[in-house]
């Protein structure tokens, strides 16, 4: 596939600071880093940060970087499988498992991705790689884009970005194999990323006027609009 020609990198914001700047962060990058979602593991006193890299149109990898303080990085591992077709973000539950999301089924920058826009198919899914092993937990999602877990991994949500909804999913107990859709909370936006607030809320960052968004990516001086919502997942407000 073509490569993008430089490097992208990461950077850290100090949301304290009353005017926060960026800092990039220092680490031992792979030699080509094209990075997308990111998720942050604290887990045993260290931190994890996991990022989706697309070195090339065809080829994907999640790289895991270990944080030593807040901009200095070290990577420790490099992810890749037949299965990462488009990933677009990742959630990471442990050290070695994490969610992934993948944005269309056919291949970046091919005929069938644009098909794929173009006529809002629910083509795309959500992985969970477990140490190696990769299965398929939800598929015909319509652009599988920013997805989360509650801590108990009981509540799987997915930001549907052309189905313009969150779709929440459910499983008895943290082992149980089967996820069950269990609610739509349906936005009249295209939702993109999605974190949790400190009160536990669901965040979504969204892009409210699409053809915008899609121009912005061809053109950055074209300016496409945001919007963040607050979900309470219990109740569905928002």
């Amino acid at each position: 596939g073509t490569r993008a020609s430089e490097n992208g990198a990461l950077w850290s914001l100090d949301l304290n600071d009353d005017t926060p700047s960026l800092k990039p962060i220092t680490a031992n990058y792979p030699e080509v880093f094209h990075p997308h979602g990111i998720s942050l593991l604290k887990e045993d006193g260290k931190q994890y940060l996991f990022v989706v890299n697309h070195p090339s149109t065809t080829q994907h990898q999640i790289d895991v970087f270990e944080l030593s303080g807040s901009n200095s990085a070290t990577l420790i591992e490099s992810i890749t499988f037949p299965e990462l077709i488009s990933p677009n973000d990742v959630h990471a539950v442990s050290r070695h498992r994490f969610y992934i999301t993948n944005d269309h089924s056919a291949p970046r920058q091919t005929l069938g991705e644009k098909a794929e826009d173009f006529l809002r198919l629910a083509k795309t899914n959500v992985l969970f790689y477990d140490n190696g092993t990769v299965t398929e937990v939800v598929n015909d999602l319509y652009m599988a884009n920013g997805v989360l877990t509650n801590a108990e991994q009981t509540k799987l949500f997915v930001a549907e970005s052309t189905g313009e909804r969150i779709s929440m999913y459910t499983r008895e107990s943290s082992e149980a194999p089967e996820w069950t859709l269990n609610n739509h909370i349906a936005l009249d936006v295209m939702p993109d990323n999605l974190e949790w607030s400190e009160n536990g809320k669901l965040l979504v960052a969204s892009h409210p006027k699409a053809l915008d968004f899609l121009l912005h990516t061809f053109d950055q001086s074209v300016i496409a609009p945001s919007v963040a919502h607050a979900i309470d997942v219990e109740s569905g407000s928002v």
